[in-house]
């Protein structure tokens, strides 16, 4: 995130106790019964949602009193002062004082009346200060508002951590943000220090984007993203979510977290991410987006399309082509209703074994009338013949598959066949 550009802020500084370049707001002998402060004007619902700002503060003196503010988002230009007595809403991170000791603390008007964290962290003058102030919808009924405060500029050594529940008035959207805000009420007290380094995330949704997806088999795929924007707050979600591509070109709808998705879970860095699809039906062709979720919404990327693995066919068409036939039994059942049905039994080039029972049904005579056989063991081919005349070639076509020649007759008669 860039820093803010001071030099493009408001001031209102009657006694000539502030100055501002581009990165910082220094204050000198700011007293506290004066109306002087700098903002800018971002436009109404500008700080809408969740929200982070980082800035860095350091004091060479502070009087035994309270009333500064060195950050604050409002919808009112005014003092501290002026805020209260017209009862404004404001969230801000104040210099307050008790006893000895002075404070950085959280702070917040809501109608006018103070509410808050304060006294806050005890600081030390001439020290350093990383200050980072996140506004968190998702936490309680109207969303937390948190200061961390740090050591060090990477944020990473943290002195101190305090929150409190936002109202639904103060939960709601800012116009304004400020850099530095006196209170205007009791003379003489007064601070000396400065504000520099301001930067601020508003919430926004993550950005994603698609590569081609792999390892596809029947039922099963490899998706792969990449993440190019956490956006704010972070994600709480992320993965792929899919439709079949007949369903969107049914629908004209890109795939969505209501369709089939995967989620793999929170993220807090931006990159590449691979997740596995299951469930998908072979031979399907599918369209697929990535996707990552935040508080804020949910960034999609654009769409690919992969299909579903139809398996390997053996023998191959194309490698293995079927030379021949052989072993072909139909055996034909008697139906109801004037049906008929077929079990076919196929050994194909001793390759494979194909079973298809049943294979249709057919309109056909519900019983084949049978023809006697030649008496006793007359297996001529005289008796042959005579079998031929006496049933009808459908008949002998439905058991046989064809019209069989007298080896084929001998064979199935020595078998005990028979229409």
């Amino acid at each position: 995130m860039a820093n803010e550009d001071f030099t493009t802020y408001t001031e209102v500084d009657p006694n000539s106790r502030i100055s501002v370049t581009a990165s910082r707001i220094t204050f000198t002998g700011l007293t506290i019964d004066e109306s002087a402060y700098v903002y800018k004007d971002y436009g109404a619902s500008y700080f809408s949602g969740a929200h982070e700002s980082l800035l860095t503060f350091r004091a060479s003196a502070q009087s035994a009193a309270g009333g500064w503010l060195i950050w604050a988002l409002t919808n009112d230009v005014d003092d501290w002062q002026g805020l209260i007595d017209a009862n404004k809403t404001i969230v801000g991170v104040m210099l307050n004082a008790g006893g000895a000791d002075r404070h950085i603390g959280l702070t917040g008007l809501n109608a006018g009346n103070q509410v808050g964290a304060l006294p806050g962290y005890v600081y030390t003058f001439d020290t350093t200060y990383y200050l980072k102030v996140v506004i968190d919808p998702a936490v309680g009924a109207n969303g937390t508002i948190y200061l961390y405060i740090y050591s060090n500029a990477a944020r990473t050594t943290l002195l101190n951590t305090q929150s409190y529940a936002l109202s639904a008035a103060l939960a709601g959207d800012y116009r304004y943000i400020f850099g530095i805000m006196s209170r205007n009420f009791t003379a003489g007290f007064t601070v000396s220090g400065y504000v520099e380094d301001l930067s601020f995330t508003l919430a926004s949704t993550p950005t994603v984007t698609n590569q081609a997806v792999t390892a596809i088999s029947g039922t099963t795929a490899t998706g792969n993203s990449n993440i190019t924007s956490l956006g704010f707050p972070d994600p709480t979600a992320h993965g792929v979510c899919w439709k079949t591509y007949a369903a969107f070109v049914a629908d004209g709808l890109e795939p969505t977290t209501s369709d089939s998705k995967t989620d793999e879970g929170a993220v807090a860095a931006t990159g590449a991410f691979t997740t596995p699809m299951t469930g998908l039906i072979a031979g399907i062709k599918y369209r697929l987006r990535a996707y990552a979720t935040n508080i804020q919404g949910t960034g999609y990327s654009n769409a690919v399309e992969f299909t579903a693995d139809k398996g390997t066919v053996s023998p191959d068409p194309d490698t293995q082509p079927l030379l021949r036939v052989s072993g072909i039994r139909r055996t034909f059942f008697a139906g109801s209703g004037g049906k008929s049905t077929y079990q076919t039994v196929l050994t194909l080039g001793g390759m494979s074994t194909l079973f298809i029972s049943p294979i249709s049904e057919r309109e056909e005579r519900s019983v084949v009338t049978p023809t006697p056989l030649p008496s006793g063991t007359d297996y001529s081919e005289t008796a042959f013949v005579r079998w031929k005349i006496n049933n009808d070639i459908a008949d002998i076509t439905r058991v046989f598959g064809f019209i069989p020649d007298y080896r084929k007759w001998l064979e199935w008669r020595r078998k005990g066949g028979g229409l």
